[in-house]
């Protein structure tokens, strides 16, 4: 199985995660952006993890179109066998046959864990996953796109692009891609994962305290952005202004 994560100023918190989740698989992209220097230091410390650096989460002006970055990683990662996207900020449990027996089934389901809230992410300190219980498990209807594993040979990816690219922001593009598949064959795993942090708080980049108690520069801005999507989404009841034209 190969592995995609977008890493852009979580360097922080990819330093948590990444080096445990990148030895579990065959190989692991991690899709950055040319101002974040620190991402490929991270990156450049872990032995079977590799980097793509592009510019086009802001082509078009868009404040950070994720989908289309993780559609150029694609064509760097391959696009055939088993893959997982992956976020920057969720630990995976350290156990190869979990995602091994993934593998021996057949194309024809997208699959992805529940995942444990760990809101201060300072409060992990390596514990194994068994012992993931103290944290509790967010209540959603869908898979989260935070995690999701699918093979590349499913026929409902018989078209590219894979993700919609019209999104101009971080959200949106997970739930429309997992609805390629049948209800039915949204399934869960037999794992949940770690999410370190908050959810659905940086996708018009990221505005959340950063570990060594450093707010991002745009934080406030980029905050008030999403702030302001939210109340066009409910005004205009659809997600009109979210999208390319």
């Amino acid at each position: 199985m190969k592995v995609i994560t977008v890493c852009v100023e979580y360097d922080d918190l990819l330093a948590i995660t990444l080096p445990g989740n990148a030895p579990l698989f065959e190989k692991i992209l991690v899709v950055t952006a040319p101002h974040d220097l620190k991402t490929p230091q991270v990156v450049a410390s872990v032995p079977n993890a590799q980097l793509y650096v592009t510019s086009v989460f802001y082509e078009n002006d868009c404040p950070f179109n994720k989908a289309a970055a993780l559609e150029e990683g694609f064509d760097v990662l391959g696009r055939d066998g088993w893959l997982m996207m992956l976020d920057a900020d969720i630990v995976l449990p350290i156990e190869d046959d979990l995602y091994g027996s993934l593998t021996q089934r057949p194309p024809g389901a997208i699959h992805g864990p529940r995942r444990h809230m760990v809101r201060d992410p300072l409060a992990y300190t390596g514990q194994p996953w068994r012992d993931w219980d103290q944290w509790p498990i967010y209540p959603e209807p869908e898979l989260a796109g935070c995690c999701v594993i699918f093979h590349a040979a499913d026929p409902v990816l018989a078209q590219r692009p894979w993700l919609d690219t019209r999104w101009k922001h971080a959200g949106g593009y997970d739930s429309f891609f997992q609805q390629k598949w049948h209800r039915s064959k949204r399934l869960r795993t037999d794992f949940n994962v770690l999410h370190l942090g908050e959810d659905g708080a940086n996708w018009y980049g990221r505005c959340t305290t950063r570990l060594d108690g450093e707010v991002p520069e745009q934080a406030d801005q980029r905050r008030a952005d999403q702030q302001r999507m939210y109340r066009q989404r409910q005004e205009q009841n659809g997600f009109d202004k979210e999208l390319l034209e």
